[in-house]
């Protein structure tokens, strides 16, 4: 059975670089821009290598259960083959937690693959994007809508893209079956 690895983020130029867009950020750093493949049937991008299915949805952000579902469906996964990547902002930038079957956290991409496939019990890749202080101190900023939607400095930016290596070793773990021990190395 093929893992299915969900990029979550909202489609369109102005969202490219916004911190909401993590999912997608990590997935064309891993694979680029250019190999994936649009499905209109789930209404995501896609591409395929021998053991995964990578999915990018292009429903915007708050409906993208609605492209897993689909993609879940057609590909016939059990759920413990989902794998979420998504931003997190209650982790401090560039952090790096792995979940499984924990509730949506007020993350409403989170929110619409739970209520779309029925199920909770989904593996996490999350990303921290939260600002921090000078003395290490998460501090939520007050707009989190506003924040989550703008874009990333350069210097942040390049933080996430320096995580490629990590994610890979991740995935490459969980396919194996070794989620427990990705847990532990990451977490």
């Amino acid at each position: 059975m093929k893992y299915l690895i969900v990029g979550l983020g909202n489609v369109g130029d102005a969202y490219m670089r916004s911190r909401h867009n993590v999912g997608f950020i990590v997935l064309d750093a891993l694979y680029g821009e250019s190999v994936w493949s649009k499905n209109t049937t789930c209404n995501a991008l896609f591409y395929e290598d021998g053991e995964s299915v990578y999915i990018k949805p292009l429903t915007m952000m708050n409906l993208s259960g609605e492209s897993v579902s689909c993609a879940q469906k057609r590909y016939e996964s059990d759920v413990d083959h989902i794998v979420v990547i998504h931003d997190d902002l209650d982790l401090a930038l560039g952090e790096i937690r792995i979940s499984k079957g924990s509730g949506d956290g007020g993350h409403n991409g989170i929110k619409s693959i739970i209520e779309k496939i029925g199920e909770k019990d989904f593996i996490r890749i999350r990303i921290g994007i939260s600002p921090m202080t000078l003395f290490g101190n998460k501090k939520k900023p007050r707009n989190t809508s506003s924040y989550v939607l703008q874009n990333f400095s350069d210097t942040h930016l390049q933080k996430i893209l320096s995580l490629k290596d990590d994610i890979r070793e991740i995935l490459s773990l969980i396919s194996k079956g070794d989620l427990q021990k990705a847990m532990n190395r990451f977490n």
